[in-house]
């Protein structure tokens, strides 16, 4: 008896102590100081071996503590949990889009877990941060040229919104181009009458628009991946799926355009394509992914690259993605607000008021306050300083791009980057006498051995023959590797670093007396086998 009454009196004195921010601050700035030497880690992280995923399994998962832990024995388990974790402000790590490393929107992050306002009603739980938000659309929207509204009364006048992710954000311009094909649709449902359309750029579109059109009721099947050329639509092949809906009783009820796709970064021709949908869809809804393009808003130099985007019906935006703001921080926009009328509901409980902002946003109840984190770091930086940080990671890809294009070991699989991607292979001493087969195989046991290493971190992924650089048959799958400069702390002579370290474990990989190269290899040529 008296063990249990011990074990209460723990448990009491644990939890008091979680609530006692006086008690913990030493905690709290303790873990800011580990946040803050992990973004200055040198290196992107652990290496990922084959059985990473059972040691981190063995790790974390099991049964919940049955006793709590005192604060120092939290700040261990902190530690564990950086310590297996990978470090996008590595200068080393050029793979993905961003490091989420602005000390102003980092500061907006804390401020945005320590105020915890919900933006679900802006009059009992998110005052100033309703209109933090409406100033971020404002901006975005005069960045994109869209109408500017004379007077706003309530959020059905702003015309965007803060939202979870990209995938949200496209789940919303699906579901408003559903609204303007059949708007009655949210009362009494899909009608069955009508054989609706989404047309894509095949194999470019991000994940998340076929999902949408699988779960908003369209059903994915609604979905038209047109051919593409150069990672773009192919006109011929657009007017040809136009055409063809038109005479099969069809309707594209709406069109995305990549303004910077997930892979390459190309950006569409948007005024092109825009002309040639409303010539044939004069209705269609227009929905322009710019997750990754929408950084050339800022960027006075490269700005030319969007014209026509202020055209579109609706559009994403990512600044997570491209800002240096950490997760998530993500837009949806509208050229007309009144589209947002009838596009979700409200609640007598917490959302009857007209500055709600979850009157806006299907699917998310309790709204975080993340756009604290955009507001800040436009803030700081100014629309200048903004235009600065897009412009330096766009040269630093250029830079990249030439010194890839001119080393004969190297293949880009581009002609030139539109933003910050530059996607390439190794092909060695072969040089693009390669078959497509070959050159995935290669550099897929590249990849492997890098992740294993460690030392640099380059993303890998297939990726489409659509530059035909490899064989005619855009259809063919390429496994390429990717550099990225959205990391600030990325310099030159890191990219000089990171080649010569792609190329010395090409060098090895290729070697025929390769142990790890001849069992990958024979490890793909069974799962090959297998799927045929």
């Amino acid at each position: 008896m008296d063990g249990i009454n011990r074990g209460r009196k723990r448990a009491v004195r644990s939890v008091e102590e979680n609530y006692d921010l006086i008690a913990g601050a030493d905690l709290l700035h303790r873990t800011l100081d580990r946040c803050i030497a992990f973004k200055k880690r040198p290196e992107p992280g652990y290496s990922h071996g084959p059985d990473e995923n059972a040691r981190l399994k063995r790790m974390y998962v099991g049964h919940a503590p049955v006793r709590g832990c005192s604060f120092e024995e939290l700040e261990h388990e902190i530690g564990r949990v950086l310590d297996n974790s990978f470090n996008f402000s590595s200068p080393n790590f050029m793979g993905f889009p961003d490091a989420g490393n602005g000390v102003a929107a980092l500061s907006g992050a804390l401020v945005e877990a320590f105020a915890q306002q919900n933006l679900n009603n802006s009059t009992f739980s998110a005052r100033a941060a309703t209109f933090v938000e409406v100033a971020t659309v404002c901006w975005l929207r005069r960045l994109a040229q869209f109408p500017e509204m004379a007077e706003m009364k309530s959020v059905l006048d702003v015309g965007g919104v803060a939202v979870t992710g990209g995938t949200m954000a496209n789940l919303y311009g699906i579901l408003m181009a559903r609204k303007r094909f059949d708007p009655t649709v949210a009362k009494d449902g899909l009608r069955h009458d009508k054989k609706a359309k989404i047309l894509i750029p095949g194999g470019l579109t991000h994940y998340s628009v076929v999902g949408a059109a699988a779960v908003s009721g369209l059903g994915s099947n609604a979905v038209i991946p047109v051919p593409t050329r150069d990672f773009r639509y192919d006109p011929k092949e657009l007017d040809r799926v136009l055409r063809n809906c038109t005479a099969s009783d069809e309707y594209p009820i709406c069109v995305v355009i990549n303004a910077g796709d997930s892979r390459t970064l190309s950006v569409e021709k948007i005024d092109s394509v825009i002309d040639l949908v409303k010539e044939h869809a004069p209705d269609a809804w227009i929905h322009i992914d710019a997750c990754h393009g929408g950084q050339l808003l800022f960027s006075k130099e490269r700005r030319s690259r969007l014209h026509g985007i202020e055209r579109a019906d609706s559009i994403s935006l990512d600044p997570h993605k491209v800002l240096s703001v950490p997760y998530n921080c993500s837009y949806f926009l509208v050229r007309n607000p009144s589209e947002f009328v009838g596009f979700w509901t409200s609640s007598t409980l917490v959302m009857d008021d007209p500055w709600s902002l979850g009157q806006l946003t299907p699917g998310i109840g309790s709204k975080s306050f993340a756009s604290l984190k955009l507001y800040l770091q436009i803030k700081k930086l100014g629309l200048d300083g903004m235009a600065s940080l897009v412009d330096r990671r766009c040269k630093l890809a250029e830079q990249f791009f030439h010194q890839v294009d001119a080393d004969s070991a190297f293949e880009t699989l581009l002609s030139t980057p539109d933003i910050n991607s530059v996607p390439f292979v190794y092909v060695g001493c072969a040089g693009s006498t390669l078959s497509p087969d070959e050159v995935s195989e290669i550099n897929r046991v590249i990849y492997g051995r890098m992740s294993e290493i460690g030392k640099f971190y380059f993303h890998g992924f297939p990726l489409k023959n659509d530059s035909r650089k490899f064989g005619s048959e855009p259809q063919d799958k390429i496994f390429c590797l990717r550099f990225m400069s959205g990391n600030p702390e990325i310099t030159p002579q890191m990219l000089e670093e990171g080649l010569e370290h792609i190329k010395k474990i090409g060098r090895e990989v290729t070697g025929v007396s390769n142990r790890y190269y001849a069992e990958s290899l024979d490890n793909h040529h069974c799962e090959e086998a297998q799927r045929s």
